[in-house]
């Protein structure tokens, strides 16, 4: 195997654990099998000058950098730091607006009514509404691990919710959690079927 070679299968394999990925998910990423990672991790075979520009954007590095001996790993593993802050932040900034929209239903309604009986369920519908948020975002930015974890904290803050809801307007509607059983299973057996 050409010293060039064994450099790239040796960066690919370094790379891809420094960013804890699977050979799966980093075969998702650039849109090929885990079976040709695995193979390039080998050395076995090479990616083409199209899958080499991706790989060395997806880790924020050039594609000089994949090909020689030693690149700045401690640059890779910052810049994979920065990208993960912004992403948190991002979602922070999400959760918090919910939180937001609901303070200022509250306020609203208690500047116009005098009493505050009830007005303190709006301060639990940002609970599943967040949750439904980082859902969503984690299943469209493929986050496969987090999308079942909010899933099923969308699904029971959510039957709390309307439980609690119920409550206000004089209905104890407790048999609204069994619904969740049910549904709890199928996003388990999605989550199992898709790993």
């Amino acid at each position: 195997m050409s010293k060039i070679k064994e450099n790239l299968a040796n960066n690919i394999l370094e790379l891809r654990k420094i960013n804890n990925l699977t050979q799966s998910e980093l075969a998702e990423k650039l849109n090929y099998t885990d079976k040709t990672i695995s193979k390039w991790e080998r050395g076995e075979s090479t990616p083409d000058i199209e899958s080499l520009s991706a790989l060395a954007s997806l880790f924020n590095l050039t594609v000089d950098d994949l090909l020689h001996e030693s690149f700045d790993k401690e640059k890779s593993v910052q810049e994979e730091k920065k990208k993960l802050g912004k992403s948190i932040a991002k979602d922070c900034l999400g959760v918090i607006t919910i939180w937001l929209i609901g303070t200022v239903i509250f306020v609203y309604n208690v500047i116009n009514r005098s009493s505050l009986d009830g007005f303190w369920i709006s301060f639990i519908w940002p609970i599943p509404l967040s949750g439904l948020y980082l859902f969503a975002v984690s299943f469209f930015k493929k986050r496969k691990k987090l999308v079942p974890i909010y899933g099923s904290i969308t699904l029971w803050t959510l039957l709390a919710a309307v439980y609690l809801q119920m409550l206000v307007v004089g209905q104890n509607a407790w048999i609204i959690f069994i619904v969740g059983i049910p549904v709890q299973l199928i996003i388990i057996i999605t989550y199992w079927i898709n790993n």
